[in-house]
């Protein structure tokens, strides 16, 4: 049984095989058969037995080589294949074939002539004729194999063997086989025939003649000719439409609709007639077509007859043509009409729609293409078939994709994509302007490649940051990139890497920020906070903190000399002159004290006239004398500004670390009392501090003595000093300031004797009798009506260290009955230096008492941000020397930034020194409105502040009144 399948299958194969060029094989078989036997028989008569032997030969070699090409191509053939229709062969082919046959022909015409002793003109016909249809059946075998070098190979070897044979012959062969294989030959070409004949009359008792008006052969080569195929599609369509009769209706109008969606591919199927179908080819059919998200559909037009593979999830209702044209989007309804219509009138060959259908309450797009299979005699549409597909999802990814492009490229920061070997595979345009390079030039380049190769540092770098990428996946930090066009980047570099299915990295996504004028920026803050824009030397702030560093342990300088430096009456000089005069001079004495000073540790500008320098003792290239003697002597070289002269004197006091002092004030206070010594004696001169006051005059040690003896004979006095709010033209507040009422002397300033106390613990006596003061004038104010007046009292760093200050604060509070919320603490910036935790914990135990914090002369000192962020600090007091110099552009920046500094920090402003209305108006236009300065009023005794007080609210209620 298994031996006549496969017989079956071979014979099936070959009936495939002839049926696709039938009627030219059987044409081109018997032209043969007549022109071969004839030829040979007129040979035989005249007896030309040479040419008869050549021919018996050559027949033989065309026999197999014809056998060999039709058993290739019947392996080729698929054994459950269909045998097709023959269609009408093409007139290029059949002239292609004439034409070689007739090259062919008269090359071997010639060829026999050659040899031939006494051809005849008979004989070259006959030859001529013979050879004619051989050369066409070769060709026509050579245009049916899909692969053509084998049977081309073959017939040129027995060509020539042939050739060889004739040429090797001296005299003519006869062979008296010759009539046996003839036969065979003969006999091999009749069952080909029989063959043929009878699995093409088998093909045609399988089907049933369909009338196909329309030329489909004429189609576009997209059209699917495979009618096993179509068959297929068609019958799975069915099938599956039984099983959902429910879905069926009828189609009234054939003209005007068709319920039908989306096609996935431009390619149709024509319809042919019902047949068996292997179900193995048809569920493959089907795979692919849900697979390929298509859907097919069948449409028997007079029956009214719609059946359709519907798509799961998307909602089409029963295919009556006029419901379903209400699904269609109105803007695609009248095209879909007239396309639909012009198809089954025949004026298109097919009908292909892309519209959009309702599906819920959203809108997809369907793709839809068909065709008209079957036509009555009078051309009307019988049956129509066609495929479709929903692609809206391929709308949406395509939606989606474009979106993300879109971002990708209008991203504020740049954005990059790296393939697994961290080259660039695309750019955004952010990054294309940051690296003043076009896309062009930038890909397919390393992610390095782009920066200076000249910067070891940075290569070392890149390679730490190649290693972390492929051992992490993924980088971030800033880094400094100088570009291969000069350019430097402060860059933040961000990459992580993209890994596929299998966990592998297929991709890198980078992101950078430009963070350069960010960081030039930052660079500029910290500039202004720590160098004078006059002097462009460090100011007050830098000088203390380098201060602080040097007299920590952790310094490696042991031993060094602070040095302040005071133009002689250089106020006094300022005001015979003008303001711009004085800062020209400035500016030319911190130019040549910053020649001078090109091996000291530091050189500031302090304030006004009043310079500082830390110079190195124990490594100093010249002994401190020497340094002092020629700097005093450059220093008092005239100077030139504006056309004239002008000979400035400097007053220079020196004390040394550790010897006068192991703390930042009390050397700072040692080094401002010998520059006092040099005052006192009339400037122009260099004075040292000593221990055991060498330096000091009578008058000074009376001084000190007398003021040992201040708290026990009650001769300070504290004054009170008003501050004013601006906007409501209200009274804030007061600040506390201690004067010491000597019975000889008279009132003796704080700046002479505030320093002397700080030498020894009375300073925190004279705090503590201060709070004490402060809050038994509150109570007095109280009893008076003024509930609400706070007062402001300056704390020092000793009050702190000590240990005190909150027990002496609760004791005053307790005493007089005081809320918390009337007392303000001013903090001098050195006791924020020291102990912070300390200093942090007794700010936050003061602050649970209601009692509030300002930060003194802000912008002198130790105004750091990180002490506004790390304290609790209400109120900022900015430094008269600021509030001064306001006309000038460069200190009303300085202001400005202050004040803006404290609205961003939600803090109090207070300007402190106010002296004229133009300052008052200023600093009102820049939203600081706490004043206090001598513009409201001076300093007060507790008498007069009380009189104030009355007088003050009278003079309100009389603005009030009228």
């Amino acid at each position: 049984m298994l031996k006549a399948h496969e017989k079956s299958n071979f014979s099936h194969q070959i009936a495939v095989l002839l049926s696709h060029r039938t009627l030219y094989l059987l044409q081109l078989f018997i032209i043969w058969l007549v022109l071969s036997i004839g030829y040979n028989l007129i040979l035989s008569l005249l007896g030309t037995d040479y040419f008869t032997s050549f021919s018996i030969i050559y027949s033989l070699c065309s026999t197999v080589v014809l056998g060999l090409s039709f058993a290739y191509l019947a392996k080729k053939t698929p054994k459950n294949a269909e045998i097709p229709p023959c269609p009408r062969d093409s007139i290029y082919d059949q002239g292609i074939i004439i034409v070689i046959a007739l090259v062919q022909g008269f090359y071997y015409l010639a060829m026999y002539s050659y040899y031939a002793d006494a051809i005849t003109h008979v004989h070259a016909l006959f030859l001529f004729l013979w050879r004619l249809p051989e050369n066409l059946l070769y060709i026509l075998v050579l245009i049916l194999l899909k692969d053509k070098l084998p049977a081309l190979f073959l017939y040129l070897i027995f060509t020539a063997i042939a050739i060889l044979y004739l040429i090797s012959q001296q005299q003519r062969l006869v062979f008296d086989s010759f009539d046996i294989i003839l036969l065979l030959w003969l006999s091999m070409l009749l069952l080909g025939c029989i063959l043929s004949l009878f699995f093409l009359k088998r093909n045609h008792s399988h089907r049933q003649p369909t009338r196909i008006p329309c030329d489909l052969s004429s189609a576009p080569n997209s059209v699917i000719r495979n009618n096993t195929t179509a068959h297929a599609t068609i019958e799975n369509m069915k099938k599956s439409n039984n099983k959902q009769s429910d879905q069926d209706n009828s189609i009234s109008d054939p003209t005007h609709g068709c319920a039908t969606t989306v096609l996935s591919c431009t390619t149709c199927i024509y319809c042919t007639p019902t047949q068996p179908v292997d179900p193995y080819t048809s569920n493959h059919l089907r795979f692919a077509h849900q697979i390929a998200s298509m859907n097919a559909w069948v449409w028997n037009i007079q029956k009214s007859h719609f059946e359709i593979n519907s798509k799961p999830g998307l909602a089409l209702l029963s295919p009556d043509n006029e419901k379903f044209q209400q699904l269609i989007h109105p803007d695609d309804r009248a095209d879909y009409r007239h396309a639909m219509k012009q198809h089954l009138l025949g004026k298109t060959p097919r009908f292909e729609m892309i519209y959009r259908l309702r599906s819920g309450e959203d809108w997809h797009w369907i793709q839809d293409i068909g065709q008209v299979t079957q036509r009555d005699q009078q051309n009307n549409p019988i049956k129509m078939i066609g495929l479709f597909r929903d692609f809206q999802q391929e709308q949406n990814d395509q939606a989606q994709l474009k979106l993300g492009s879109i971002i990708f490229h209008k991203l504020k920061e740049s954005v990059f994509i790296l393939d697994q070997h961290l080259r660039y595979l695309q750019i955004n345009s952010c990054y294309e302007k940051l690296l003043g390079l076009d896309k062009e030039h930038v890909v397919g380049q390393y992610l390095f490649h782009l920066c200076s190769k000249n910067e070891y540092i940075a290569q070392q770098h890149h390679q730490l940051i190649i290693e972390k990428l492929r051992q992490d996946g993924e980088y971030a930090g800033e880094i400094t990139e100088k570009l291969a066009s000069g350019k430097e980047l402060v860059l933040r570099l961000r990459i992580n890497a993209i890994r596929d299915e299998q966990q592998q990295i297929s991709h890198y996504v980078g992101i950078i920020s430009d963070l350069t004028q960010q960081k030039q920026q930052e660079q500029r803050v910290r500039y202004l906070e720590n160098y004078d824009l006059l002097t462009n030397l460090p100011n007050r702030f830098y000088f203390n903190l380098k201060l602080n560093h040097y007299i920590s342990s952790t310094s490696a300088i042991q031993r060094f000399a602070l040095i302040r430096i005071r133009i002689d009456r250089f106020g006094v000089y300022n005001e015979l002159n003008n303001q711009l005069l004085g800062d020209g001079l400035i500016q030319l004495v911190a130019q040549r004290l910053n020649h001078l000073c090109q091996n000291v540790q530091l050189l500031a500008y302090l304030n006004n006239d009043d310079f500082a320098i830390i110079y190195e003792l124990d490594n100093a290239p010249v002994y401190i004398q020497q340094f002092l003697d020629k700097l005093f002597a450059e220093l008092k070289i005239p100077y030139h500004l504006y056309d004239s002269e002008h000979i400035l004197n400097f007053s220079i006091g020196v004390a040394l670390y550790p010897e006068h002092g192991q703390h930042v004030d009390e050397l700072n206070n040692n080094a401002q009392y010998a520059l006092y010594e040099a005052q006192r004696i009339g400037g122009n001169a260099i004075r040292y501090y000593h221990n055991h006051d060498h330096f000091i005059s009578n008058d000074q040690r009376s001084l000190k003595y007398d003021l040992q003896q201040v708290l026990i004979r009650n001769q300070l006095v504290v004054y009170y000093q008003p501050k004013i709010c601006s906007l409501t033209q209200s009274l804030y507040g007061f600040e506390a300031l201690v004067r010491w009422q000597h019975p000889i002397r008279g009132l003796i300033p704080p700046a002479l004797f505030i320093p002397m106390a700080e030498e020894s613990s009375l300073i925190s006596d004279i705090g503590k009798f201060v709070i004490s003061e402060s809050c038994k004038q509150l109570k007095q104010w109280r009893l008076m009506g003024y509930n609400q007046i706070h007062i402001s009292v300056n704390i020092v760093a000793q009050q702190i260290l000590r240990g005190e200050l909150l027990k002496d604060i609760d004791s005053a509070l307790a005493e007089y009955g005081i809320a918390g919320e009337q007392l303000e603490l001013e903090l001098t910036e050195s006791s924020l230096l020291d102990q912070s935790d300390a200093v942090l914990e007794l700010l936050n135990n003061l602050k649970q008492r209601g009692i509030n914090f300002s930060l003194d002369d802000f912008g002198r000192g130790y105004s750091s941000l990180s002490y506004l962020a790390q304290y609790p600090i209400d109120i900022l007091k900015i430094d008269k020397a600021f509030i001064a110099k306001i006309g000038h552009a460069k200190d009303e920046a300085i202001v400005d930034a202050i004040i803006a500094m404290g609205d961003a920090l939600d803090m109090i402003m207070v300007a402190e020194g106010v002296e004229t209305a133009a300052q008052v108006e200023y600093l009102k236009s820049r939203g600081c409105y706490i004043l206090q300065g001598f513009y409201f009023a001076k300093p007060l005794s507790a008498a007069e502040s009380s009189a104030y007080l009355k007088q003050f609210k009278l003079d309100n209620q009389n603005k009030t009144n009228g």
